[in-house]
């Protein structure tokens, strides 16, 4: 059965929305359940884990987190899409990284900085859309930051 040019570019239109409600969606369970872990209350239908995104990657609620900067390389090398910080320190919430509270630096900047550090010292790069990937999944994309800088 051959669909026409302008069924197909709804059908594509279409798959867009709904990715984008999906991601949205996926972003509010991964807020929700961070904060339920915190209180031992994740319920049993959430599973011993959570989806990130689309495809495979999943984030263990129940893992022993370490480092930091470890813990988000490892996340990039599973993820089948970029993160901006934001998306990236919601999954280190769900991971059982905290603010450790005042006088600490919060972990949304301590996230940020460490993704521009990795991304200075060449061990992750950007997609076109600005979002950190790991150089593993970088063919196609905008590529290092020597080479944004031109001097790649």
């Amino acid at each position: 059965m051959a669909l026409s040019e302008s069924a197909l570019n709804e059908l594509a239109a279409e798959y867009r929305r709904i990715m984008v409600e999906a991601d949205k969606l996926r972003r509010e369970a991964e807020t929700i359940a961070a904060f339920l872990k915190q209180y031992n209350r994740l319920p049993p239908e959430a599973g011993p884990s959570i989806r990130l995104g689309q495809g495979t990657t999943r984030v263990e609620l129940g893992e022993a987190p370490s480092g930091l900067r470890s813990t988000i390389i490892s996340i990039l090398h599973a993820a089948d899409r970029g993160y901006r910080p934001s998306e990236m320190t919601n999954a280190l919430t769900a991971r059982g990284f905290q603010d450790s509270g005042e006088p600490s630096t919060p972990l949304s900047i301590r996230v940020g900085s460490e993704l521009a550090r990795l991304y200075r010292d060449e061990k992750i790069t950007k997609d076109r859309d600005g979002r950190y990937v790991s150089l593993r999944k970088a063919s196609g994309l905008v590529g290092s930051a020597a080479e944004m800088n031109g001097q790649g």
